[in-house]
């Protein structure tokens, strides 16, 4: 019997479609679908209107993987036997595909990309996905998520995978490490940074604003004190004139940038809070962007308003902190008087946050779970 007696027989092998991939400054999936690339029969299709001049970004620093990256158009038949993807969006947006080629399918539930929590909308797209007769495995990284997919019976707990945290490039930043400059030992500046993209007017789903009251009172306190912004903010999204040249904006940037700017903060700032998106809206605990930064030994100072939290020990890994101005100023300050203890936080966090993005607590499951279906 030739090949062609079977139309229904697939080349066994992963496909990916991504909505945004391959532009560099999401680094959690350039870690993740590198190392699929590099592990498993995979072919990666994107839908990113912006394709042609990413995927040519990308191939300068990974052209071992640029004819494996494809456009993608609806309809179109793609080559393969199992097929992932992350966020709710983009794979409820794939279901038609799915349903015409008859392809198996895991997904990995972020925060974000359509997901919320109690939303009609969101319900209504998970309920579609998780009952469809190709659905093999969801990948859930956060105790909320986990709990109300079980709570709300959306699916069987068998078909439920949880692994911790985001994919990060964990890798990438214990091999290009700078030394860093700290404050109390080699700099007399203490220099705070908020990093975030933004998706509202004011970035209050991020905490932008009460970043900047934090730092308007702060620059009262003390005239050592310094603030970096990364992402698209400038100094128009919110008056900062009364900062002067004690804030820095950097608009948004790709993971190289980051260990040599990460070398000279000492704390991260991310007073994100529910809700203020979306109804139902959230991040992840912590964001992807404190994960980097605590990669690179910066002191997290971050928020848990759906206490999120059950492996990092407040106070000795990171700092958690209401969204509250005058409280995040007080711990602040309490830091500022005592530098080695700022210093000795930053240290503990940098290994903890090191351990918990490894390559065996994040990337390992997940390849073993997309390995029984190919």
């Amino acid at each position: 019997m030739t090949g062609a007696s079977h139309p229904a027989e697939k080349t066994p092998g992963l496909i990916v479609i991504d909505d945004f991939f391959p532009n560099l400054i999401s680094s959690f999936r350039v870690q993740e679908y590198n190392y699929y690339l590099d592990k498993l029969n995979c072919t990666i299709y994107s839908i990113s209107p912006d394709f042609e001049r990413d995927r040519e970004e990308y191939a300068r620093l990974y052209p071992q993987y640029k004819e494996r990256i494809r456009p993608y158009k609806p309809g179109e038949k793609v080559d393969g036997s199992f097929l992932y993807t992350i966020f709710l969006n983009n794979i409820f947006s794939q279901l038609p595909l799915i349903e015409s080629q008859k392809l198996p399918f895991c997904f990995t539930l972020y925060p974000g990309g359509g997901f919320r929590l109690n939303n009609l909308e969101s319900d209504y797209k998970l309920q579609k996905v998780l009952n469809s007769p190709y659905f093999r495995k969801v990948i859930v990284t956060q105790p909320v998520t986990l709990d109300y997919l079980i709570f709300n019976k959306f699916c069987p707990k068998e078909k439920i995978e949880f692994i911790y945290g985001g994919v990060l490039p964990t890798q990438y930043y214990e091999e290009n490490l700078v030394p860093r400059q700290i404050y109390g030992k080699n700099k007399t500046t203490l220099d705070i940074c908020f990093v975030a993209m933004k998706y509202t007017p004011l970035g209050v789903d991020k905490g932008y604003d009460t970043f900047i009251k934090v730092a308007k009172k702060l620059v009262t306190f003390s005239p050592y004190i310094r603030f970096h912004v990364v992402g698209p903010f400038d100094r128009h999204d919110i008056d900062v004139t009364g900062l002067g040249d004690k804030i820095t904006f950097y608009g948004e940037q790709v993971t190289a940038f980051f260990p040599r700017f990460y070398a000279q903060m000492d704390l991260i700032l991310s007073p994100n809070v529910p809700n203020k998106l979306d109804q139902g809206a959230f991040d992840g605990f912590p964001t992807a962007s404190c994960f980097e930064a605590g990669l690179n030994g910066v002191a997290v100072f971050c928020t848990d308003e759906l206490k999120n939290n059950f492996l990092f020990e407040d106070g000795k890994d990171l700092v958690i902190i209401s969204p509250d101005p005058d409280e995040i100023v007080r711990k602040i300050i309490s830091y500022y008087g005592e530098p080695e203890k700022l210093a000795a936080l930053a240290q503990n966090g940098m290994v903890r946050f090191q351990e918990l993005g490894s390559l065996e607590n994040n990337l390992s499951p997940r390849l073993k779970i997309l390995s029984t279906y190919i």
